[in-house]
C-alpha cells in the first residue's frame, strides 16, 4: 500500500452499552474482517472479568495471540461499549509480527486456517469465515508484496513465493473478484497481476506506483 494517512472508525452504535446479541451478530464477524479491531491496544478491559477467568495470552504465541485473547473476553462479556475516540497512532512496519517473520507467507496461511477453525468455532456461519478469512489473507499478502517490493535484491524471490502459495492462489480465485470491488484501482492491478502468477507484473505496477509518487511530490 501506497504510504499514507488513514483514520479506522468502525460501524458500531456510540457511547452505549452493546449486549450479547450485538456481539455475537456485529461484533465477532467484524473482528474476522477488520484486522486492527484484534489489537489489545485499543480496548480497556475491566480487570474483574480477566482475573475472574484467568485469562493469559498463550505462552510463546506470536501470530494472532491478540486475536485469540478478545475472543475469549468478548465470549464472556455481557455487554461492550464503543467509544468512537482515535486516541493513538499505528504504524505498519516491515518489523511486524508476521511480516518480520523469517518465513511470512508460511506464518500467514497458517493465521488464516487458524481463523477457519476459530470463528466457525463461536458458531458464525463457515461460509462467512471462509470469506472473512480469505480477505484478510489476501490483504496480507498485498502488504508482504509491499514490503518485498523494498528489500532490495532478493525482492523477486520473496514475492514469487508470496504468489505462488497455495492458499493465496486458492483465495484469489475464490474472493479475488469480491475484493476488487471493494479496493483501491492500484490494488486492483495487483490483485490481477498475482491471478496471473506474474512476479514482473507486480513489480511494473509497484515501480509505477512509487515514481507517480515521487513525481508528485516534486510538483508540491
Amino acid at each position: 500500500m501506497p504510504d499514507g494517512k488513514f483514520e479506522v472508525n468502525y460501524p458500531f452504535l456510540q457511547n452505549t452499552a452493546l449486549g450479547r446479541g450485538y456481539i455475537e451478530k456485529e461484533i465477532y464477524e467484524f473482528l474476522l474482517s477488520e484486522q486492527s479491531l484484534n489489537s489489545c491496544w485499543n480496548k480497556l478491559y475491566k480487570r474483574e472479568l480477566i482475573e475472574k477467568a484467568d485469562l493469559k495470552f498463550i505462552p510463546g504465541q506470536k501470530i494472532g495471540e491478540d486475536r485469540k485473547f478478545n475472543i475469549d473476553c468478548f465470549s464472556l462479556c455481557q455487554s461492550v461499549c464503543y467509544v468512537p475516540k482515535i486516541g493513538y497512532l499505528y504504524r505498519p512496519l516491515s518489523s511486524g509480527a508476521i511480516l518480520s517473520q523469517k518465513e511470512p507467507v508460511r506464518r500467514m496461511a497458517a493465521a488464516y486456517k487458524e481463523d477457519l477453525n476459530l470463528f466457525s468455532s463461536l458458531g458464525v456461519e463457515r461460509a462467512e469465515v471462509e470469506r472473512f478469512a480469505g480477505f484478510n489473507l489476501l490483504n496480507q499478502a498485498l502488504s508482504a508484496l509491499d514490503i518485498a517490493f523494498n528489500r532490495g535484491e532478493s525482492k523477486k524471490a520473496e514475492m514469487k513465493t508470496i504468489i505462488l502459495n497455495e492458499d493465496i492462489q486458492y483465495c484469489l480465485k475464490k474472493y479475488g473478484r469480491d475484493l476488487k470491488n471493494k479496493t483501491s484501482r492500484y490494488n486492483r492491478w495487483l490483485l490481477k497481476m498475482m491471478e496471473v502468477k506474474s512476479v514482473t507484473g507486480v513489480l511494473i505496477i509497484m515501480t509505477a506506483m512509487k515514481i507517480k509518487i515521487a513525481l508528485r511530490g516534486k510538483r508540491v
